[in-house]
């Protein structure tokens, strides 16, 4: 009896946390509304220079076209759920794909899918064409451009060739996991998988693809799975392979032996598990050390911007 009370009190506690969450998140909503209510109609960037809020404020809150309802600047709907996704977009720096916020229905097959798949992460059964798109009432429709303006004076300016032709990822451009998955063709309209993993093998065209995570000090990784990865050089990246390779394994003769057997390597850098990835694109062995797991260096095709180079080698594991 004893032990069921405490777990009943856990439960309670939980449902008192989760409502207190939810009327904070709805008093957000309210003031932002108001603010909003307060200066009259406005698009989406003007907002955000009237108030000084952010866009994570913004998104938090329900989004901005669920906060003109609020605001008695359109009809009421039910389309928070959906307004509050275009949060999950708020990493784009690619000019292509904010060419796509602005007229998705316009947009190629593949980076309509991307977007798809980056908005509803929890869905299998969807994509067919792009009929998911017409979920979306034009007001949402508008709004995607209007996030597309705001995200803009954070874009980069200078154009990027894709990491491999095909392909819709652009070096030194940051995408998210899904978006990178669909991409290269992982993600379809008939499979979606969640693949966490730091390595994405695409066995028929003789490709890996390496997640990377500098910073790993959240809780969401284990002492074996903190391995010493950084930023060597502009052009030369220091990775640490899984604690099972070694030279004589499968695994790390395929990495050692890349120059013979015709396999391709991506690298996709990140600082921290909240950041979206950064395309370093392809790269050649050039040596390696230890085993269980290996050290291994290799040399990027495109080196890397200053700036960059000054993030990724400053979080060096020590």
């Amino acid at each position: 009896q004893l032990g069921q009370l405490e777990v009943d009190n856990v439960d309670v506690t939980k449902e008192r946390i989760v409502e207190s969450l939810r009327r904070i998140l709805r008093g957000g909503e309210q003031r932002l509304a108001m603010e909003l209510r307060a200066a009259g109609p406005m698009t989406l960037t003007t907002f955000l220079e009237h108030t000084g809020r952010s866009l994570e404020q913004v998104y938090d809150a329900g989004g901005m076209t669920h906060l003109r309802r609020l605001a008695g600047h359109l009809p009421a709907a039910d389309d928070r759920s959906l307004n509050r996704r275009f949060g999950r977009l708020l990493h784009i720096n690619d000019p292509g794909r904010l060419a796509v916020l602005r007229h998705p229905k316009a947009a190629a097959p593949p980076e309509q899918l991307m977007l798809g798949y980056q908005l509803f992460h929890e869905t299998t059964d969807l994509f067919e064409a792009a009929a998911w798109l017409d979920r979306f009432s034009p007001e949402l429709l508008t709004e995607l451009g209007e996030l597309a303006d705001a995200l803009s004076p954070h874009a980069h300016a200078v154009k990027s060739q894709r990491i491999v032709p095909g392909w819709p990822l652009h070096f030194h451009r940051r995408y998210d996991r899904r978006e990178i998955q669909t991409a290269c063709g992982d993600m379809t309209p008939r499979r979606k998988r969640n693949h966490r993993e730091g390595v994405l093998r695409l066995s028929d065209i003789r490709t890996e693809l390496f997640f990377v995570t500098l910073d790993k000090s959240e809780g969401s990784f284990s002492p074996t799975t903190s391995y010493r990865d950084y930023a060597v050089s502009r052009d030369h990246f220091h990775w640490e392979t899984q604690n099972s390779a070694a030279e004589d394994t499968r695994t790390g003769k395929r990495y050692i032996e890349q120059g013979q057997n015709g396999w391709r390597f991506l690298l996709f850098v990140r600082e921290s598990p909240t950041d979206a990835f950064v395309a370093l694109g392809p790269v050649r062995y050039v040596s390696h050390t230890g085993e269980r797991p290996m050290g291994i260096t290799w040399l990027l095709d495109v080196p890397m911007p200053a700036a960059l180079f000054e993030r990724f080698s400053a979080l060096l594991a020590a």
